[in-house]
């Protein structure tokens, strides 16, 4: 399996999927259309994402940026979890990412977890003194337990500088059989309740990326 990010050219299809997983996981109730009425789901869909995701890939001054898909190569556990390597931190610090497409924040657990937690928790562990280019939000995460940090990430052959990532300090042990250390949020802005920059985000207003995008390849 590998996680795909795609140039412009595929990112109208991508964005529509997008849109309209979520439209259609919405509660009857929820809807101000009701959803049977198909001239609906357009106007819905605009009204919905034109703030957020769709101005990136619509805007026309980004098609002479088309770069060259950047691939990931991920790894199957059971078929029950997928996850690859990234690096935090300067110098980098290794960790094996789970992806969660329910999820927003990136979140790895941190060497100030406290003793009985991490003991249960034998994977590696961030260690915000150990890089250089750390900086503290002192701002507690309300969606995970631990608080916010900035730091580089770097993804395939990305550095994302100043990202915005959850440093853990209670963690279970839901990874305690696998290579797994931590969380990487793929949930796409507009949608998720966290209002930081995405990793994504972040890659397009760095000049990594022509849109905030991405693509799943299962191959199994």
């Amino acid at each position: 399996m590998d996680l795909l990010i795609p140039p412009a050219a595929l990112l109208t299809l991508i964005l529509c999927s997008i849109c309209a997983a979520q439209f259609i996981n919405r509660p009857f109730s929820q809807a101000k259309t009701p959803m049977w009425k198909p001239l609906a789901v357009p106007k819905q869909l605009r009204k919905t994402y034109v703030r957020s995701v769709a101005r990136d890939i619509f805007d026309p001054r980004l098609y002479h940026q088309l770069l060259e898909p950047r691939n990931i190569k991920l790894t199957n556990y059971n078929d029950t979890l997928y996850y690859f390597p990234i690096q935090i931190g300067t110098p980098g610090q290794k960790f094996n990412m789970a992806i969660s497409t329910n999820y927003a924040a990136a979140w790895v657990p941190s060497v100030h977890s406290a003793s009985r937690h991490a003991l249960s928790y034998p994977h590696r562990r961030y260690d915000n003194a150990s890089s250089s280019t750390f900086m503290a939000s002192g701002m507690r995460s309300r969606y995970a337990q631990g608080y916010w940090s900035l730091d580089n990430f770097i993804v395939a052959d990305i550095e994302v500088q100043n990202q915005s990532f959850v440093e853990g300090i209670r963690q279970t042990n839901v990874f305690k059989n696998t290579d797994v250390d931590g969380i990487f949020g793929l949930m796409p802005p507009g949608v998720a309740q966290v209002k930081r920059p995405t990793v994504f985000q972040n890659m397009f207003w760095q000049g990594y990326l022509p849109a905030t995008a991405f693509s799943l390849f299962l191959n199994r």
